[in-house]
């Protein structure tokens, strides 16, 4: 077997080398581009060459205070040009909402939920002279606060925190890692080496934690030994504390912010007919389609449709009917076209199958008067026996 071991002489065998990783060669032949990502303020964040064709990697989520990273605003695969790649956000609200999820960084309460009341964690307890723990028989019992609660999701604490700000934590991972308090960076979650002591509070050390969604626990190691955050009460006293089994007595639940919820903006669908009369008026959420009215009737005409696309509206819109002229009603035999069918009706077809005189179109339909396509003399008898009021054969 080769094996690896320490030794208290310098190696007389062989001698240590490092090694990195190269980058790779760039293909001389190849297109490359520039892809800089920036933060909502144009700060840049990360910049990187890209092969022609290939996508960009996004760096780290960033930060804002007081807002939610909510992606890229650019898509920065298959680059094929130079790009510049923004961060959006979504504008906090005073709302904090339950999650099993945690983001590294991100705000979040940490609430311990007995029988419907939620007691949050404090990281500092301004009104205190000790401003972080209760010193209850040597065990340092972090203070708690109820939280103010709007169904599910919590709007304000009372008690032990004057304000939500002394109740923020921060994980380093997405499964707990070391958690800071929101208020004091140099504060962290701890709890004493001693399975004998209840201690939990922030501190200027901290504990490694882990959040277990499934059975709601927020748990660290101590000497082999899980230590679960539990709601403790000593009289009137609320404190949060550690124990060595997992409690029975409630649960954890984590709070992060949620998102403002923008108002929608709306704008004026206005339908009308040819002459300008208003046919319908309509308030349409920006994004969404209006809902035309029946199609309008105009004698005379057929309607054809609206002159605008209303789907997607992102503007005031007007949206007028369109039409098409019908075409004039053919009275049988009236050649001439002056809407009475007599002799000199008669007359002009006569001349126009002796090629002595022509018709327009209008006249030659009239002249059909049997409707076969073909104007000939029988067309012109029938004409005749019209203007002389007799009936026709329908054959």
């Amino acid at each position: 077997n080769n094996l690896m071991g320490a030794t208290s002489n310098q190696p007389s065998n062989g001698y240590v080398q490092l090694y990195s990783m190269t980058a790779e060669e760039p293909d001389p032949s190849a297109v490359y581009y520039t892809v800089t990502f920036v933060d909502w303020d144009g700060t840049v964040i990360s910049s990187q060459q890209v092969k022609e064709g290939s996508s960009a990697i996004a760096p780290a989520n960033p930060t804002r205070p007081g807002y939610i990273f909510n992606g890229w605003d650019t898509d920065f695969t298959n680059v094929t040009s130079d790009l510049t790649v923004t961060a959006t956000y979504l504008e906090k609200s005073e709302k904090w909402v339950p999650t099993d999820t945690i983001v590294p960084g991100e705000e979040y309460l940490i609430g311990f939920v007995v029988d419907g009341t939620t007691y949050l964690m404090v990281n500092y307890n301004a009104s205190a002279t000790n401003h972080y723990y209760n010193n209850i028989s040597s065990n340092y019992y972090g203070y708690t606060a109820p939280a103010v609660m709007n169904g599910s999701n919590i709007v304000g604490v009372t008690g032990n925190a004057e304000d939500l700000m002394y109740c923020v934590w921060k994980f380093s991972s997405a499964s707990g890692g070391t958690v800071t308090s929101g208020y004091e960076s140099s504060r962290y979650l701890y709890t004493f080496s001693s399975t004998s002591y209840a201690d939990l509070y922030p501190n200027t050390s901290g504990s490694m934690w882990t959040f277990s969604a499934g059975d709601k626990t927020l748990y660290t190691t101590v000497s082999s030994t899980k230590r679960y955050v539990q709601y403790y009460t000593n009289g009137s006293l609320d404190m949060m504390g550690a124990t060595s089994s997992v409690p029975t007595n409630g649960y954890v639940q984590l709070y992060t912010q949620s998102a403002v919820t923008p108002e929608p903006t709306y704008y004026t669908v206005t339908f009308k007919d040819w002459n300008g009369d208003v046919l319908k008026t309509e308030q349409v959420e920006e994004g969404h389609s209006a809902t035309a009215p029946a199609d309008p009737v105009r004698e005379g005409y057929t309607f054809i449709g609206w002159d605008v696309d209303f789907t997607n509206v992102t503007a005031d819109l007007t949206v007028t009917a369109l039409y098409e002229e019908n075409s004039p009603a053919i009275l049988a035999g009236d050649v001439d076209g002056n809407g009475v069918v007599d002799v000199n009706d008669v007359n002009l077809l006569n001349a126009y199958l002796m090629n002595c005189g022509s018709l327009d179109a209008a006249g030659l339909a009239a002249a059909d008067v049997n409707d076969n396509g073909i104007i000939d003399a029988y067309d012109s008898t029938l004409i005749m026996m019209i203007a002389l009021g007799l009936a026709i054969p329908t054959v």
